[in-house]
């Protein structure tokens, strides 16, 4: 069973709120997304959402909370079926890249993570994320302690938390431990960013048409070098 919520349900619900939260952000901004684009543009917005209310332990507590209204606003109001056919190449490309992912722990039969045991990387990401979302950045009544020291050499030297936050939310609402979701999370982000990369080469954001066409060619040339039709081999050209 924890194995089933860790990698099935823990994903789903970071899915809704980065969904959600993508579809605000694109109405609060006045333009359309590719949809490729939603989820890892929501899950930007979490991150920035719950930076603000992690910043002190009295609203440390509602990072959460807040997530879960910013993403039932932009579903309530700006419901994704509306937007057309699901993109079925993006849906193919999170399937794929998440389940690589996922492979190698869930073949195993146990909730664990996967890494080298000299390294305590993990530890420190955890024991950040477990404090964060409860007391912000607050080092306040913690006893002399690993955790303590963990916490104290990082928090206030500005240690880039941003990466935790949507993990932090997402462990909350599912109620498992971080160590045991702490690796469909990053299943989850490599799923989630692989389809933006993937779908722009063969789409480039439905502006190209067939992948194999010279006019898709012609635009994904636009796309990535940032140019007109023609002048992409210019602008990468050194001067003198």
């Amino acid at each position: 069973m924890t194995l089933l919520v860790c990698w099935i349900v823990f994903p789903l619900v970071l899915g809704v709120l980065s969904l959600g939260c993508g579809l605000l952000l694109e109405a609060a901004a006045g333009i359309r997304l590719p949809g490729a684009l939603l989820p890892s543009a929501g899950l930007a917005v979490i991150v920035v959402a719950a930076h603000f209310t992690t910043l002190t332990d009295a609203t440390a507590e509602l990072s959460t909370p807040l997530v879960v209204a910013l993403a039932v606003v932009g579903l309530a109001l700006y419901p994704p079926w509306r937007r057309g056919p699901l993109d079925r190449w993006a849906v193919a490309t999170a399937a794929s890249v998440y389940a690589v992912f996922a492979a190698p722990v869930v073949l195993s039969g146990a909730a664990t993570f996967a890494g080298y045991i000299k390294l305590d990387d993990t530890a420190t990401w955890l024991a950040i994320t477990d404090h964060v979302m409860q007391h912000g950045h607050n080092l306040d009544g913690l006893a002399p302690s690993s955790y303590e020291a963990t916490l104290a050499v990082n928090l206030p030297g500005g240690y880039p938390i941003g990466a935790f936050l949507p993990f932090g939310v997402g462990r909350e609402l599912v109620g498992q431990d971080g160590a045991w979701v702490f690796q469909p999370y990053l299943a989850f982000l490599a799923a989630a960013f692989a389809v933006p990369f993937t779908c722009s080469y063969l789409h480039c954001f439905a502006e190209g048409g067939c992948a194999c066409s010279p006019s898709s060619w012609r635009v994904r040339q636009r796309c990535f070098s940032g140019t007109p039709s023609g002048e992409g081999s210019k602008s990468f050209r050194p001067r003198g």
